[in-house]
């Protein structure tokens, strides 16, 4: 069971018992920080807490805030702001970080939003402020908007809950499964052996069918991780066959590398195209902690999958340049792709740069380049970019890359005209919705566009815009329904415009970094950032 989900039990249980209790949760949080966004810390009104959102630095005096909210009723933001020096509540923090905490009592509002994003999955909640009144948490659906005037929201990324599935009880799966209810995860385990699974693995779900129905009944999700630790060459063989074609997070097999290999050229003889789905096989299984024992093989297993789920590449961290838990996008390749394209808009003439800026150097590679490395990266779908002005040379550079290049041979008309060409273009793919971006926004990183992408999916909002001081912007992602709306745009309208002209139907969500460049002088600080980005990363 996931953190938020345990938390959402509890509210449940302190609500029945008439037991006043406020919700801590990381509204943003830059530099070193204990936790990151959306961690939820419950605290009811004797001090009891469940869960955590720092160290303990903080507890106490988040235990007051949490008492005057539930006293008074209304919530509050806290802002922390840490430096090595710094000495808050008698403890030296140290850490560098800084934090903004939306804290709030646990109403039957708050209750019910926390049990629907429990009960649905769902990935994203949202704290409004809106104006004249006070902050407050809903779940992201499109009619809790309506028309009120909203001067601030914050977007509350609820990790989903991972799900995974065992296909054999081998002497690994019990303490794998007691790692994995530590950690929040839902594990299946499957075996066609009843005398292994009945009774011996309490709070897990069993199924026991013959080995050849196992997947099918298992039915893993598309964001699972799947295990196969039958010890059986030809039950393995079963097994890979059935799990090979589905859209996993993860799929690994327990022993030798050379055992593994065995089995896919057995696959390979029955005339299976395995294509490049064999190359991310996990095995052998774990990381490499020099596991012998059950034990030691279930917390190697667990360790892998958990650096697989969150994009995370494993290794020391002592060894790790930058904040711990700065997400390294080189490994953001392992995460499933969304199915929503985005397009980097790259046609215009740089009129104001007085040369192609899509082709600038920028940290040893092209402006251009590095914004579609990002887009890559990010695996929220296909990669489209549109190019215009000098389109053979700018297509050239992208040269290598997995993209799609559209030439929209239109382009002096203005930006609108890419906006239409990016449409069609997410149209004849199917795509249910697109990130749109600018090829001149060259710190916009994978995980803001794939946090974009993932919130249109998981939300009802019709459009999620990187939040700006002067409104929503893009990057952003727009739902196929406003498809029409943008491919109506004429002239230098572009997306901006639209969300702006539809706040009922935006989310907003913070954006760490962005600066255009349009100018040389854009240019020459962007530089200058890319130097000092290189710099921290060798001291």
């Amino acid at each position: 069971m996931s953190e938020l989900s345990q938390i959402s039990l509890v509210a449940d249980a302190l609500a029945r018992a008439g037991t006043a209790a406020a919700l801590a949760t990381i509204l943003e949080a830059t530099g070193s920080t204990y936790r990151r966004a959306g961690a939820v810390l419950l605290v009811e009104e004797s001090g009891t807490m469940h869960g955590a959102i720092s160290g303990g630095c903080l507890d106490a005096d988040l235990l007051e805030h949490a008492r005057g909210v539930m006293q008074g009723g209304e919530p509050k933001i806290v802002d922390y702001r840490s430096k090595d020096d710094d000495t808050l509540f008698g403890v030296a923090m140290g850490c560098g970080g800084e934090l903004r905490i939306l804290v709030e009592p646990v109403d039957d509002g708050l209750r019910a939003a926390l049990a629907f994003a429990r009960e649905h999955d769902r990935e994203e909640l949202v704290a409004f402020v809106e104006s004249g009144t006070r902050p407050s948490t809903r779940v992201v659906t499109r009619d809790r908007f309506g028309e009120r005037e909203i001067t601030a929201r914050w977007s509350r990324p609820l990790p989903a809950s991972r799900e995974v599935v065992l296909f054999g009880a081998g002497p690994e799966a019990a303490p794998f499964c007691r790692v994995a209810e530590e950690l929040g995860w839902r594990v299946t385990l499957c075996d066609h052996r009843a005398a292994l699974v009945e009774g011996r693995f309490p709070g897990v779900e069993s199924i026991v069918a013959p080995v050849a129905e196992l997947v099918a009944k298992a039915k893993p999700q598309e964001r699972a991780a799947a295990v196969v630790m039958m010890h059986n060459l030809p039950h393995d063989l079963t097994l890979l066959r059935d799990l090979l074609p589905l859209e996993l997070a993860y799929l690994g097999v327990l022993g030798p590398k050379r055992r593994t290999e065995t089995l896919l050229q057995s696959l390979r003889d029955e005339g299976l195209a395995l294509g490049r789905r064999a190359e991310t096989i996990h095995a052998p299984v774990g990381l490499a902690i020099g596991a012998e024992n059950p034990a030691e093989i279930a917390l190697s297993m667990a360790s892998e999958i958990q650096s697989v789920f969150s994009g995370s590449g494993g290794g020391f961290l002592r060894d790790k340049a930058g904040p711990i838990h700065d997400r390294d996008e080189t490994a953001a390749d392992t995460r499933p792709m969304l199915g929503v394209p985005v397009a980097i808009l790259a046609a215009g003439a740089s009129t104001r740069m007085g040369t192609a800026k899509q082709l600038l150097d920028l940290g040893g590679e092209s402006l251009l380049r590095r914004v579609v490395n990002g887009a890559v990266a990010s695996r929220a779908g296909e990669v489209i970019v549109v190019v215009g002005s000098r389109s053979d040379e700018v297509a050239k550079e992208l040269d290598g890359l997995d993209v799609r290049v559209v030439i929209n041979d239109d382009w002096q008309s203005g930006i609108a005209s890419s906006v239409i060409a990016a449409i069609r273009e997410a149209r004849d793919l199917g795509a249910p919705a697109v990130v749109i971006a600018l090829a001149d926004q060259p710190f916009v990183g994978a995980t803001h566009l794939r946090r974009l992408a993932s919130t249109i999916r998981a939300s009802d909002a019709r459009i999620v815009a990187s939040a700006y001081p002067e409104g929503g912007g893009v990057p952003a992602a727009f739902d196929r329904a406003l498809f029409g709306e943008l491919e109506a745009l004429r002239g230098d309208t572009g997306a901006r415009d639209l969300i702006r002209r539809l706040p009922a139907l935006t989310l907003e969500i913070p954006i760490e970094r962005t600066a255009d460049v349009d100018t040389k002088e854009e240019y020459e600080r962007a530089e200058a950032s890319c130097r000092t980005e290189v710099k921290g990363q060798r001291s």
